[in-house]
């Protein structure tokens, strides 16, 4: 009875041993907790999954947008100091604008389209729309110097995100694209910020290291390339296009086109 019994113990435990093992390879990581993220607004939202974006505030006057199922794609450019130094014998910051415009070629016509630079200060520099010309001026408008202010950039990314989803009655796509050099400034923010958009949003977050191993952004949840030169820069941003579900080789663009 008590060897039987002895038995009993030790499946038991190599059952035990072998759920774990296996709950450890297939689980990821347990979202933050709600007091470990900032974010604006917190009440429950028009998609009830995510509780997000929020809920139409009295007197918020939000217009619904003709297209419920739009893909939003809002591109965040590290415009800070570092982006001057060299990378395979060429400017990044140059080289950086360059990518930038072919990679906002291959996004599909009527995709809306918005644009956010961190170098000293995040900045909104083209709200999202459907007019690729503008934003191309915004891209082109761009200088370098400062710190990294990339959690500030996150969180003005969530305004504008949020905002324009609201429009949409919380339907469509959503999608930020983030191209960076260093470190940020403030990384406990940053990684706040990331793990909201991962754990709580519908947001797919996709980053490019240029020249750099950026750790920060290395987490489970988005998508995370480095990119040592020019030419992977240009092929980790058609990389990017694939990620959210577009392809560029139906469009008829190739990178390196001039405009």
């Amino acid at each position: 009875m008590l060897a039987g019994n002895g038995r009993n113990l030790m499946n038991k435990i190599i059952y035990i041993i072998i759920s774990l093992a296996l709950i450890a390879c297939d689980i990821p990581p347990p979202p933050p907790e709600n007091n470990q993220v900032s974010m604006s607004g917190n009440s429950t939202g028009l998609n009830e999954i995510f509780n997000w974006p929020g809920e139409i505030k009295d007197g918020e006057n939000i217009q619904i947008s003709p297209d419920l199922f739009a893909t939003n794609v809002l591109i965040l450019i590290d415009t800070s100091g570092s982006m001057d130094s060299g990378c395979d014998g060429k400017e990044k910051f140059a080289e950086a604008i360059k990518a930038s415009t072919d990679f906002l070629k291959l996004i599909p016509d009527g995709s809306n389209i918005g644009l956010i630079n961190f170098g000293g200060n995040a900045n909104l520099v083209t709200n999202l729309t459907n007019n690729k010309d503008q934003v191309l001026t915004g891209i082109n408008s761009l200088s370098s110097g400062g710190g990294t202010p990339m959690s500030s950039a996150l969180a003005l990314a969530n305004d504008v995100l949020s905002s324009q989803a609201k429009t949409q009655r919380g339907n469509g796509k959503y999608h930020i694209v983030i191209l960076g050099d260093g470190a940020p400034d403030s990384k406990e923010n940053t990684s706040k910020w990331l793990d909201f958009f991962i754990w709580k949003t519908p947001v797919q977050v996709h980053a490019i290291g240029f020249c750099a191993e950026l750790d920060i952004l290395q987490r489970q949840g988005m998508n995370y390339k480095t990119a040592n030169n020019s030419t992977e820069l240009q092929e980790e941003f058609k990389n990017v296009i694939a990620e959210i579900d577009i392809k560029a080789d139906e469009q008829g663009l190739n990178l390196g086109e001039s405009w």
